[in-house]
Parts: C-alpha cells; structure tokens; sequence
C-alpha cells in the first residue's frame, strides 16, 4: 500500500468501504457522499496505511482463548453475518463463548447495523434488556 499512489488507492479504499457496507438503496447516494468526503477531506494515505498494519498487526498476534471468560459473569452477544467476508474460517466465537446469545444476519453484508439497521437494533435493544441489572 504505501507504493500505490494515494489517487489510486483513495478511489479504490472509498469504493470498496460503499460495496462492503450493503447498505439499502435507498441510502446509497447518502454513503457514497460520506466516504467521498471522508476520503476526500479526513482520511489521508498515512492513517489508511496505518489502519491496514493495526488491522494486520491485530489479526496477527491476538488469539481469543478457550475460557478465557468462563468466570465472568456477564452477558455475551454475538452478531454475526454469514456473508462477512473478514471472519469466514477465522474464528469461531460461538465455539470460545458457548454461553453467548448469538444472532446471525443472512445476507447482510459485513455491517448489518447498516444493511439492516432496524432488525440490528431491534436484537440490540432486546438483548440489553434481557441482560440489564
């Protein structure tokens, strides 16, 4: 990344931040404006290189633990996608907190707190009040 040309890399980083998000259509017009001005104005070559190394940095060195939260008394909820392209065959939180309440979103995308706003926060809000005291 930090060869390729920042015009090149702007316009590819911004289109695939829009493809990946899935969000409905009619809010398309409203995200590609968003990365647009966050590409255009806010986010530089260097925080885009350094976001991608912490990213890398991240998957390559931290390991979520079997138990590791097997004396924690609280609540887990994972929202997971099954088209989330950045978790297929890495790692199963399902299998590491047995005791979490899990909801999977078909077809989403790897944002469904976009794609599907109101399903996502409707699972949110019942999840937290479910769990709350």
């Amino acid at each position: 990344m930090k060869l390729t040309p920042w015009v090149l890399m702007r316009g590819a980083s911004r289109a695939r931040a829009v493809r990946l998000l899935n969000a409905p259509i009619e809010e398309r017009r409203f995200w590609e404006a968003f990365y647009r001005e966050k590409f255009g104005e806010q986010i530089d070559k260097r925080q885009l290189v350094a976001i991608e190394q912490c990213m890398i940095d991240y998957s390559s060195h931290y390991r979520f633990a079997p138990g590791e939260l097997s004396e924690w008394a609280g609540s887990i909820l994972i929202i997971e996608s099954d088209t989330d392209p950045f978790f297929k065959g890495r790692v199963n939180l399902k299998a590491l907190y047995p005791r979490a309440k899990v909801h999977t979103f078909f077809g989403a995308g790897p944002m469904p707190s976009v794609s599907r706003r109101e399903q996502f926060n409707a699972v949110v809000r019942s999840f937290l009040a479910r769990n709350q005291g």
